[in-house]
């Protein structure tokens, strides 16, 4: 007896059949699984490996720095006169009536 006879017999569809849209196969949970894994370790790397040389856990901090234009003279303060400043106080109900005070 063949399998499609068999099938015929029992009932059973083939796995064509038994998917939503005929002739195409679905992912299966492990493959979902394992390729989002992958790609979350793509993004952790991608993310983690600039953040661990920047605070000097791994190798290649003046190199990095020199790639990506950081490695520049200091910057320098500007030398002009500052705004008003404003400064008051007030009685506040949520404190139970204390008075707090604000710049």
């Amino acid at each position: 007896m063949s399998d499609d006879e068999t099938r015929a017999q029992t009932g059973q569809p083939e796995q064509a059949e038994r998917a939503d849209q005929p002739g195409r196969r679905r992912i299966s949970r492990r493959a979902l699984v394992i390729g989002g894994a992958a790609a979350a370790a793509v993004v952790v790397a991608g993310v983690g490996v600039p953040v661990a040389i920047e605070n000097r856990l791994l190798p290649g901090r003046s190199t990095f720095n020199r790639v990506f234009g950081l490695d520049g003279a200091a910057g320098t303060i500007p030398s002009v006169e500052p705004g008003p400043m404003t400064s008051g106080t007030f009685r506040s109900a949520a404190r139970l009536g204390a008075e707090c005070g604000w710049r």
